[in-house]
């Protein structure tokens, strides 16, 4: 995973319902990351799911 952004929460949850824990991570000044994991690697999948900018006020 490459993420080098401002990250100020990230959580574990199998999203995808296979089983793997998939970990979401929130950035500050940046996109947010989705990374689901593929048996062994992860895979940013922010954008497809829907997840991957953020709201600012």
């Amino acid at each position: 995973m490459n993420n080098r952004r401002w990250s100020f929460a990230a959580g574990w949850s199998d999203y995808d319902g296979d089983g793997d824990p998939d970990l979401y991570v929130a950035n500050d000044y940046g996109r947010n990351c989705l990374y689901r994991n593929d048996a062994g690697g992860f895979t940013d999948v922010a954008k497809t799911a829907g997840v991957e900018e953020s709201q600012r006020a």
